[in-house]
């Protein structure tokens, strides 16, 4: 209950801006609509936006710890308040 106040249940909303993609000129960007059952990977500090197609979705993010990473991880925790 109340749900609606807090945006949820309402109309989705987009606030992607094809105008201001296009005067950025010349970023290379990859768009793509994954079926259920699908995921994607977006490697970190990468830039994304995600556009739900349907009014009900499901998400599940996270984030995970490998030696590709972990020096950022090491530093992001010092750093931590």
């Amino acid at each position: 209950a109340g749900c609606e106040l807090e945006g949820f249940g309402g109309q989705p909303f987009d606030g992607f801006d094809d105008a201001v993609l296009d005067s950025l000129g010349g970023i290379e960007y990859y768009e793509t609509e994954l079926q259920p059952g699908e995921l994607i990977f977006v490697p970190a500090h990468s830039p994304h936006q995600i556009r739900n197609m349907d009014a009900v979705n499901v998400a599940v993010s996270m984030n995970f710890v490998d030696s590709s990473n972990v020096a950022d991880m090491r530093q992001q925790l010092l750093e931590a308040p």
